[in-house]
């Protein structure tokens, strides 16, 4: 009986001992798992933040050099519009210079041909009255003066009589 009970003994201490070194084994194997998780989770976070990090300062690079070329373009188009402003500026000036050239021409032509329409013995027809109201309106497009507009006047009654 007593081997019995020792060999008893030794069977449940033998249990026993197996089975708290499985509890404890399983506890590691456990722990190591959940740890393994964490560090991959801890490292999956750390690679996204890096991405997303790396993706900020690329985007933000990328932004400063569109606004630079934006700048640059906004320059270049200032810069284009004023030299524009000054060329049309001088074109003005030289079509003004040729308006008042053609005005002096034109303007001596149609008051010397308003003048021999005026003669006592001259009798206007009605072409030529059509040709002399085209004149005056070409007259008055160059900015002709008073003058011409009298003569106009002067003509435009001979024709009614």
């Amino acid at each position: 009986m007593a081997r019995q009970l020792l060999d008893f003994i030794i069977k449940y201490w033998l249990e026993v001992a197996f089975g708290l070194i499985c509890g404890v084994l399983t506890w590691f194997i456990k722990k190591y798992v959940e740890l393994y998780k964490e560090s991959k989770t801890n490292h999956e976070t750390s690679i996204i933040t890096t991405i997303q990090d790396q993706m900020d300062k690329q985007y933000d690079k990328t932004q400063e050099q569109m606004n630079q070329c934006y700048n640059k373009l906004n320059t270049k188009i200032s810069e284009f519009i004023d030299e524009s402003r000054e060329e049309d500026k001088k074109m003005n000036e030289r079509v003004s210079g040729i308006c008042n050239d053609i005005l002096t021409i034109e303007g001596a032509s149609f008051r010397a041909e308003c003048r021999k329409l005026l003669k006592k013995e001259h009798i206007i027809t009605q072409d030529e009255f059509n040709t002399i109201t085209l004149e005056h309106d070409a007259y008055n497009n160059l900015g002709g003066n008073h003058e011409g507009d009298m003569l106009f006047e002067m003509v435009r009654e001979k024709h009614r009589d």
